[in-house]
């Protein structure tokens, strides 16, 4: 079974609706877009499993700012960034850059950002999220996560229930 079959039955059995199986394509940069475009459904269906992800896109999937068990270093303009796994990254985000920012499984990410960026991030599972140099980052903490910085705006959330 192709990538791209194995993906689209998941989402259809964690209940992907009719339009999103209608537009479904098969190619990376698709794939990746849709991710990033239904990045809440993912996260609330735990989609694609971790275990899928690292089998089968991990090393893959940095030139989409998506990051698996990575040890890396990475500057963002302006993007989604998701960082997923067991990660231990440094992004820089530039002067006047627009991200938002997902965090889940283990990840630890410290963010350095100029002090025109708008930052948002979100925090899942254990993650761990510290900032450095910011004046306009705002992080919504779910779970255990944990969240360091000055001058952050931390709004604690709980999950939907499904």
């Amino acid at each position: 079974m192709e990538l791209s079959d194995l993906l689209l039955n998941e989402a259809i059995n964690k209940g992907l609706c009719r339009p999103w199986q209608e537009n479904w394509k098969g190619d990376m940069d698709s794939l990746m877009s849709m991710y990033k475009r239904g990045i809440d459904f993912c996260i609330e269906h735990d989609y694609p499993s971790l275990d899928i992800i690292r089998r089968y896109l991990k090393g893959k999937t940095e030139d989409y700012n998506i990051y698996v068990d990575s040890d890396s270093e990475a500057t963002v303009y302006a993007d989604t960034v998701v960082v997923l796994g067991d990660s231990k990254m440094k992004i820089w985000i530039a002067d006047y850059g627009v991200v938002s920012l997902y965090l889940l499984h283990n990840s630890e990410v410290l963010i350095f950002c100029g002090p025109h960026s708008k930052i948002s991030v979100e925090t899942y599972n254990d993650s761990v999220v510290k900032v450095r140099r910011t004046t306009n980052v705002s992080v919504y903490r779910y779970d255990n996560s944990i969240v360091e910085g000055d001058n952050v705006k931390i709004y604690n959330r709980e999950r939907n229930a499904t």
